[in-house]
Order: structure tokens, then sequence, then C-alpha cells
């Protein structure tokens, strides 16, 4: 293989843990592949070295690299996603933690009806909570967050309870429920089948080692995406003896919202130790000035490993940052834009579109489709989606007797349904078209928001000059069918996301506003903080053009530009669009004080309090508290699990957070402040009281309580009455 100085030492290294930093661009993959390579020269064989990933085209693909390199055959070798892996395992080590393991692995639609099924049971606790969190997907999303942290049913439960959570509740009862129906049927999915796999491992660790002690070598990519019960599994194999080889970047850390820790990557050295450390530094993608524009946002990084890329392409990189009053304007301006680049011999296929959400590229999608623009739709962003719009063309298909894939097709009222047949007649394509859109426009309800109205209108007018401009139905749905399929040469639309790993051209990154960048959601500067990964990775997947835009209103609201644009163009050379720091709002003010403030914790604490989760889940300094609200208590490390902190450490731990004597920086401080009331007062101590008792009453009414935890909780409550409380007193 060819490789570079950096790569070289990567693949060559002789540690027994080690840690491979690969930024974008750098040649992860060829890196991993070329330590596969390495150790087949060594003499290791094939079967004794495991390679873990996490999406199924990654593992295809680092095959196919692998056989392609070494000339081994890969199909029967233990490389593949931690699912898959996890399956292979369950299935030879079945025997050791008594399960029968079935032929067929339950697919998602299976999950959601049976979760369907058991709601029936559950409906007075889903009550008391919103009607988008009591779905099968919503319950779902939340018993595999319990899975990734190898919580039980009656774990999660206590969880929850601490959590003062009224979702987290329901749905932990649902859990037990769900896990008990699968266990009566003999049923499994992949997420449980991660658990099996770490049961498995550690009995077979425990004893003749068997099964983990046929890995010699254990290669993971992507490490800074992986979750605790990920990081268990590769714990419980290690024991067998084998080296570990890891590589990832906590730059591109942007899946802590479904489990993931960059703790892992930040503090590899904590759990593996003595590891050898490999910088890949070389970016083989982008131009000078884009990696500039990355390397300042780098910069700004609360806490990331050091690192500065460098480009080694003798490309120019062009970076322009635009402002557009709504989103036509943004739409019409974007698909000039690219009708340039195609003239000046850009392929589509060498130009993206991102967004933070799937939503957000609607209006977009619809002005490139009409103006004839090849769109590849990805991550679920759909072209003319607004329930309007599905109208006009299911009325326009009824009409002129064409048939719809199931993508396009929906159902439509009768009234809209007898006029488009009564159209059937009609010779004039566009006067059906027309028709048809005058229709679906006199039915929307009366509102007094005429904004709303204003942009439900436009879009159906932009659909019906759409399908208007073909000379016949046929050749009308021969095109909107073609522009959301499968293309070779066509622009990928789609999210922040689903970019990760792959590159362009030329990428657009819309929605750069404030609430979208960082999302509304995003609470807390550790949610921030990922928020500026995400940023940070839509804008290297740019090998030469770089294009920001923001709006001045979205809907009726004014909006603000995203702070990350302020964080990038600080050290980066912006070719039009800089935008002062007076357009920003109050957030990027409160950004940089934190960053400042973070500078002078890390000085004051160089080892802060641990604020991990007692069942080591979410591990990470005093700045990476998320929730100052009901979850406090368990972000400092409070829980009553089996496996949790003692009496004494329960009791040590309510008392830290009665006084105030935590390793927190001050903003996060002013935080907890006022949600708890300040420290050594009646308010923090009966709030305090009253978290702990709300979770004592929820463990009371279940039908199986765990009777561990209330009785941790009651002497606990025990201690904050006859300890903590006199100590009210004592306030001068």
């Amino acid at each position: 293989m060819n490789l570079n100085e950096e790569q070289k030492a990567a693949a060559e290294i002789n540690t027994a843990n080690t840690l491979v930093l690969a930024g974008p661009g750098t040649g992860k993959t060829t890196a991993l592949v070329g330590r596969y390579q390495y150790l087949l020269k060594k003499g290791i064989d094939p079967k004794a070295i495991l390679c873990c990933t996490f999406a199924r085209k990654a593992a295809d693909e680092l095959k196919a690299r692998i056989e392609q390199e070494t000339r081994v055959q890969t199909k029967t070798l233990p490389i593949g996603t931690f699912h898959a892996l996890a399956n292979r395992a369950v299935r030879k080590l079945a025997h050791l933690i008594n399960v029968e393991v079935p032929e067929t692995i339950l697919s998602e639609f299976q999950r959601r009806q049976i979760v369907f099924e058991l709601k029936a049971s559950a409906t007075k606790l889903l009550s008391n909570i919103k009607f988008e969190d009591q779905t099968p997907s919503s319950i779902l999303e939340t018993i595999d967050g319990f899975r990734e942290k190898l919580l039980d049913p009656e774990e999660a439960s206590i969880e929850a309870g601490e959590s003062g959570d009224p979702m987290l509740v329901a749905h932990a009862e649902i859990y037990a429920q769900y896990e008990k129906h699968l266990t009566d049927q003999k049923l499994i999915d992949y997420p449980r089948m991660i658990q099996f796999a770490v049961r498995a491992f550690s009995i077979d660790a425990d004893s003749d080692q068997k099964y983990v002690g046929q890995f010699k070598h254990i290669l993971v990519d992507e490490f800074q995406d992986i979750n605790f019960a990920q990081k268990a599994m590769i714990d419980e194999l290690l024991k067998g003896g084998a080296a570990i080889w890891a590589v990832g970047d906590d730059d591109q850390a942007i899946y802590g919202w479904r489990g993931s820790s960059v703790d892992y990557i930040l503090n590899f050295d904590k759990y593996f130790p003595d590891p050898g450390l490999v910088n890949l530094k070389k970016n083989y993608r982008a131009a000078p000035e884009l990696v500039e524009a990355s390397n300042s946002v780098a910069r700004h990084f609360v806490e990331r490993r050091d690192k500065e890329l460098v480009s080694i392409t003798d490309s120019t990189g062009y970076i322009h940052i635009r402002k557009f009053f709504e989103e036509t304007d943004e739409a019409e301006q974007v698909a000039k834009t690219v009708k340039v680049l195609r003239t000046n011999g850009t392929p589509y296929c060498e130009i993206a579109i991102l967004a933070r959400t799937n939503a957000l590229p609607s209006v977009l999608v619809d002005t490139l489709i009409a103006n004839g623009i090849p769109v590849s739709l990805k991550n679920g962003v759909t072209a003319f989606q607004s329930e309007q719009t599905r109208e006009l063309i299911a009325a326009a298909a009824i009409a002129s007797s064409q048939k719809l894939s199931r993508a396009w097709n929906k159902k439509i009222n009768s009234k809209l349904f007898g006029f488009a047949k009564k159209l059937e007649t009609e010779d004039v394509w566009a006067r059906k078209v027309k028709a048809l859109a005058t229709s679906v426009v006199r039915a929307l309800p009366e509102t007094d928001n005429q904004k709303e109205n204003a942009t439900i209108i436009e879009k159906v007018e932009k659909c019906r000059d759409f399908l208007s401009g073909f000379d016949n139905p046929a050749a009308a749905f021969r095109h909107l069918e073609a522009s959301t399929k499968q293309q070779d040469d066509a622009i990928h639309i789609g999210t922040i996301h689903g970019s990760k790993g792959l590159e362009w051209e030329t990428v657009f990154l819309i929605g750069c506003e404030e609430e979208l960048l960082p999302h509304s959601l995003a609470q807390g500067f550790a949610q921030i903080e990922e928020e500026r990964r995400l940023f940070y990775v839509a804008i290297t997947r740019a090998k030469k053009s770089l294009n920001l835009s923001y709006l001045a209103k979205r809907g009726s609201v004014s909006r603000y530009p995203s702070p990350y644009i302020s964080e990038m163009q600080s050290h980066a050379e912006i070719n039009a669009g800089k935008v002062s720091d007076s357009d920003f709002s109050e957030l990027l003010r409160k950004m940089r004080q934190y960053g400042k403030e973070y500078d002078q914790f890390k000085k004051d604490n160089p080892s802060p309090l641990s604020t991990s989760i007692a069942d080591g889940a979410g591990a990470g300094p005093g700045w990476q508290i998320n929730d100052t609200g009901k979850g406090f208590l368990a972000e400092v490390g409070y829980t009553a699990k089996q496996n949790g902190p003692d009496s004494a450490e329960r009791h040590g731990i309510l008392a830290d957070v009665f006084h105030g004597r935590l390793a927190i920086p001050s903003s996060i401080q002013e935080s907890i402040a006022e949600q708890w009331g300040e420290p050594d007062t009646t308010e923090r101590l009966r709030k305090i009281r009253n978290t702990i008792n709300v979770a004592l009453g929820t463990q009371k009414a279940r039908g199986n309580p765990s009777e561990q935890a209330i009785e941790k909780w009651e002497e606990d409550l025990h201690y904050i009455d006859a300890e903590l409380s006199p100590q009210l007193g004592n306030q001068t």
C-alpha cells in the first residue's frame, strides 16, 4: 500500500493500546487497511483480527478495501458492524447465557407493531405525556437508549424515576413489558443482541476464554461514536489478551443524542493505559482555505485533542456567506448558482446541499425540481412534501389516469377526488392542473395567520407550475418520478448527520441560523459543543467551494446568523459576505464568555469532579452536565441502581449538592441555582428531597418494584432529615 509517513506510523505501531486521530480527509480507512495488512505480514491469522465499525455500508467498503489490498477473502472473517459481530458471537455462545437465539432478528416494523400492542395496557401512564412521545418509534428510541447503557427494566425504572421525567417513567414500564414479551416469545432485536453479547463475553472472559481469547488484535473504526454498551463489549473482548487499535476524530463526534460518548476518545488513556498516539494531519480532501476555516472552528471546541490539519492540495478554495430575506429567495439563488456551476463543468454529483434537519430543504428541493435540476434526496428529505402539494399531485394523476408510485400516492378527500374524475374529459393538461390547484387552495381552512396560508399557496403554485410546464401528463409524472430516483449525476440533498464520511467539490450549507445551528433543543454547553462539531462536519465535506446561507426571517420570525459562522471566519479568508459581530445575538457573547470560563476552570481544576452516572455511562468532567433541572442529581452521580454508589458515597453526593461543593463552571452553577436554589438553603434541600421522594413514590407504584432501590431512597431521605436539615439552622 502507498501510505504517507503518518499513516505508516499508525499502521506499524507496536503498542498494546493505540489511538489514531484521523481528521477529515486524512485517510482514516487507508490507515486502518494498512494496519490490517501489516498484521498479516507479521504472521497474524486473519481470524484473530476483529474489525468493528458502525454502518453496514462502511463494513462492506472496509471488506472490499482489505480484499483489494491483501487478496484475503473476508466473507467469513470477523469484520463488520457491532451488531453483526454480536449476532455472530451470541449464536455461538447462547448456551452460556441460557437463551435460544431465533433464526431471524425482528425488523423495525415488527418492533413497532409489538410496542403498539403493548401500549394498550399502559394507557394511564401514557396519558400523562405528549402525544408524540406515545408513538411506538418514540418509545423504542427510549428503550434502545436504556439498552445502550446496559440497563435492565428494573434499572431503567430507577433511572427514569430519578430523572423526574414522566415520559421516561412511562417508557420504562413499557420496556419491562417489551422485554418480557421478547423472552416469552423467544424473540430478539439488534439492541438486545448487544446486551446478550456483553453478558456472554463476560462469562467467557471469566472462565476458559475460549471465545474472547481467539482474538489477538481488535481494530475499531469511528471510535468517537461508540456508546457505553459497545465500549463494554470491547472491554470484555480485550480480557482475552488482545491489543486495541482505535481510529477516530473527537471533532466529529455528533451522535451524543443517541448515546455515544465523546469521553471515550477524549480520555482514551484513562480507559486504556499507556496508549500509543498517532495523529494524521495531512488533509487530502480540501483546499487550504477550507482547511483553515475548519481549523478556525475547531479552535473553539471547549475540550478536544490537539490537532491542526494541513491541506496538501494545490487547489484554491472559496467561501461565500449569503443572507437572504426568506426561503424562496435562498432557493432561487441556489438554483441559479447550480446552473452556473453546471455550465462551467461541475457535475451535479459533485454538488451537495446540506441542512440541520430533513424538513429544512423542502422549498429548495421543489425549486430545483421545477428548474429541471436532478436531485438525489437522502436522510428523509422529500420533494413537494406539504400536504396540499401532495394532494395536487394525486388529484392530477387521477384526472389524467396516471398511476403513481407509492412514494407519491396520497389519499385525497372525496370532494377533490370527484372534481378530479370530472376533469378526466378535459383535453388540455395545463388547464386541468390549474383547475385542481385552484380547488386545493380554495379548500384551505380559514385562518388568522395570513403568512402561513400565503406560504402554502406559494408551494401549491410552484407544484402547479412544475406540472403544467410539460406538454402532457405522462411527461410530467415521468419527470417527477425521475427527479427523486437514484441517478448517477444528481445533486445530493440531505442532512448534516447523513453526510458524514462523504465529500463534494461544492457544498451549500443552508439554515446557518441560531435555533438551527445550534438547534433550539440544544440545552447547555455540552450540547452546544456537539452542535459545533456538527457544523464542523458540514463544512469539512467541501473540497473547493463552501457556501453558507442564512435567512433574515424564517416564517414570520426574525433570525440571527449562527454563532459558528463567527467562529469560522475568525481565522479564515471569506470571499464574500463576512458577517459583522453586531449581527449576531447574545448567544455568541455567552459562548465566548464560556470559552474563557472553561479555560480558567481547567487551570483551577486539572482533575475536576467526575460527574459520570454510576453505571459508567456519560462520563465526563463538570462542564459536560446537560441537565441542571430534574435530572441534575443523576448527572453528578447519584443513583439507587444495583451497582451504583454505596450509602456513604450517595450521602456524600447529596451533601456536596446541598453545600454547592461541586467542581462546575460558574455559568452552570448559575443555572443550577435558578432551578435548585442557592447552596445551603431550604429551597435547595427541598428540591433534593422532593426529587428522591418522587422517584420513591414512582417505584412503589410499579407492579414489580425494586425493593433495593426503595430501601436506598428511604435511607437517603432519613439522612437528609437527620443530617442535612439541621444544618439549615447554622446559616448566618
